[in-house]
């Protein structure tokens, strides 16, 4: 909780549903605080973590050339990479 308020700033809101736990835990009330567009060329996944590395970011959002569907490719904690791919 205090990684997510230090790089958000959020703003701590309880939970509506019900689920905050035994402790009653609060979670951040999430706000878009940016907004970017840009083109999306199609690229390999493996090209989208050249791409992510050089831009030093923990995630890359492309389009993947193997499916033509939207794809994220995100850093692990244990430092290898995961592949989220849109179904279609």
């Amino acid at each position: 909780t205090k990684l997510v308020r230090r790089h958000h700033g959020g703003v701590k809101a309880p939970r509506a549903n019900g689920a905050a736990g035994a402790a009653g835990a609060e979670i951040e009330e999430a706000r878009i605080v940016r907004t970017k567009s840009f083109v999306i060329e199609p690229i390999d996944p493996l090209e989208a973590a050249s791409q992510m590395d050089l831009l030093g970011h923990d995630f890359f959002f492309f389009t993947n050339a193997a499916t033509g569907r939207s794809a994220v490719l995100y850093r692990r904690a244990d430092g290898d990479y995961g592949l989220i791919d849109e179904a279609g």
